[in-house]
């Protein structure tokens, strides 16, 4: 069928290939005669820009949308803006901006009134990808009325975050641990990932199909207490990505607090209990649970007894709210080792997560961080150095 000489109009073939040699194309169906009222109604264009930082990075998607001159005079009106997919990611602040002005807590913008027939808008907003995405969607619905007929615009837009995620554990006894090291992270599927102690390369990994990775490595000095600096490094399309330091404790099994055999009881009936210890879970390993039910944890906190810690709790997480569970105090040990033993016994209702919290009653006993002793700051800033030797 001729097309006006006025205008242009284009429509996709699907495309069928047998060893490189195109042997059919597949019939669209297209109408006998094309007219503007099957096109769109408006001009659109969505633009997005990533940019990395040291955190996840920042998508900016801008999308500007202004009716086609053929529009005019055709009783268009808009009814709404969708952002869709919103549920896979967060946007900076919460809030996307419609011709600058800032609608928050909301992924569709609706229209009524004289506003209805504005159809020129800019729309703008910040993703800010989840840790683990790779690659995040900007996608926008416009749905509007033209000559009596509602129409649905839909545009995607899919946005690579090629960015180093690294995983580090905070702490690690000296000794065997810290020579075997669970080091996870996200990467683009099948880029090597280097990882390094400091300036020392400690690791090498491939990123698989999910875009994950996971290697055990040793660090440069796994039997001397103190802190290590863990970095990443990979190459993608020629551009070098460096992970923020990540720091790992290395304590010392004399010197340092810390805890151990976290034991989880769960009395499921008055003749059938669960019960593990989270030092020893294993991949897989899967256990009964009915939050209503009571459960038993305990804990040691070691190369501390009752007398130098001055609080103990069991903090339960879940869906980002903490509720903290105080322990009572079982018992001290003393001998080749150190520790005293706490428990707290209730109903932890539904789990995300949990972990151990305590204080101690004096920071002269053990640095938090490196389990050597606390410097007198006080002492160190007031002290009189001898006066310069100045040669005659």
């Amino acid at each position: 069928h001729t097309l006006g000489l006025d205008s242009n109009y284009y429509t996709e073939k699907a495309v069928t290939l047998h060893n490189g040699v195109m042997n059919c194309i597949d019939d669209l169906g297209i109408p006998d005669i094309i007219s503007n009222d099957m096109l769109s109604a408006f001009q659109i264009r969505l633009s997005t820009q990533y940019t990395p930082n040291t955190q996840n990075g920042e998508v900016r998607v801008v999308l500007r949308m202004e009716p086609w001159e053929s529009t005019i005079g055709k009783n268009v009106e808009l009814n709404w803006i969708r952002i869709d997919d919103i549920w896979t990611y967060v946007t900076k602040d919460n809030s996307i901006f419609l011709d600058s002005k800032a609608i928050t807590g909301s992924s569709a913008m609706s229209f009524y009134g004289e506003a209805k027939k504005n159809l020129s808008h800019t729309l703008q907003y910040i993703i800010l990808p989840r840790d683990t995405q790779q690659s995040v969607v900007a996608g926008i619905t416009i749905n509007y009325t033209m000559n009596g007929v509602t129409f649905f615009d839909t545009l995607y837009e899919e946005v690579n975050v090629n960015r180093l995620i690294l995983n580090v554990p905070e702490q690690v006894l000296q000794g065997d641990a810290a020579k075997s090291v669970t080091i996870t992270g996200q990467a683009p599927e099948g880029i090597i990932v280097d990882i390094y102690d400091d300036d020392i390369k400690i690791a090498t990994v491939e990123s698989d199909y999910c875009n994950s990775f996971s290697v055990i490595a040793s660090l440069t000095q796994p039997d001397k207490p103190g802190v290590r600096f863990i970095t990443g490094k990979m190459t993608y399309k020629e551009n070098e990505y460096i992970t923020p330091e990540k720091a790992i404790e290395v304590l010392s099994r004399t010197a340092s607090a810390y805890t151990s055999k976290v034991k989880f009881i769960h009395q499921l009936s008055s003749t059938l209990s669960t019960e593990f210890y989270f030092d020893d879970i294993v991949e897989g390993q899967y256990a009964s649970y009915n939050p209503r039910h009571m459960t038993t944890i305990s804990f040691r906190i070691n190369n501390m007894l009752k007398s130098q810690v001055d609080s103990a709790a069991v903090v339960i997480s879940y869906k980002g709210t903490e509720n903290a569970f105080p322990a009572e105090w079982v018992r001290d040990v003393q001998g080749e080792e150190t520790y005293s033993e706490w428990s707290v016994t209730d109903t932890f209702g539904y789990i995300d997560d949990l972990y151990i919290q305590y204080s101690l009653k004096s920071l002269d006993d053990l640095s938090l961080f490196t389990g050597s002793t606390v410097p007198d700051f006080l002492e160190a800033s007031s002290a009189q150095g001898d006066p310069a030797q100045i040669p005659s």
